[in-house]
């Protein structure tokens, strides 16, 4: 059957709207930007399950059969979902990268170079505990 979903500029210039088999709603990489992409999708991406990662120029793209369906809570509850299935092998998404210890710890380099401060590191985890 046919359904109507939500479709962005990019991919329908002046309708907000289209019809498909199925509508679709994820993140493409646009050179350094992810962007965020909905539309319609016909038979040719029935291989797509529910949620996929890099997966045929997507970073991470959802398929649903409901009208109306691609919305943004719609995504980030489906990869919530997945996320929480398989904890052990899922890799960190975008928007929840967190800085790592080895970058916070090089920043303090860099500004302690910058003012020559030496810092006693022992003792300032001792007055942190």
């Amino acid at each position: 059957g046919s359904v109507k979903c939500f479709c962005d500029k990019r991919n329908c210039e002046d309708s907000l709207i289209c019809t498909g088999e199925r509508c679709l709603i994820g993140f493409r990489s646009d050179g350094e930007q992810a962007r965020l992409d909905q539309l319609c999708a016909m038979r040719e991406m029935n291989s797509l399950e529910k949620c996929e990662q890099n997966w045929n120029g997507w970073q991470e793209v959802c398929a649903c059969d409901d009208d109306f369906c691609n919305t943004f809570a719609f995504l980030r509850g489906s990869i919530e979902q997945q996320n929480t299935v398989s904890d052990d092998t899922r890799v960190p998404i975008l928007h929840e990268l967190q800085p790592s210890t080895a970058l916070i710890a090089a920043a303090w380099n860099v500004l302690s170079d910058d003012f020559s401060i030496s810092i006693d590191l022992d003792r300032l985890q001792d007055d942190l505990i």
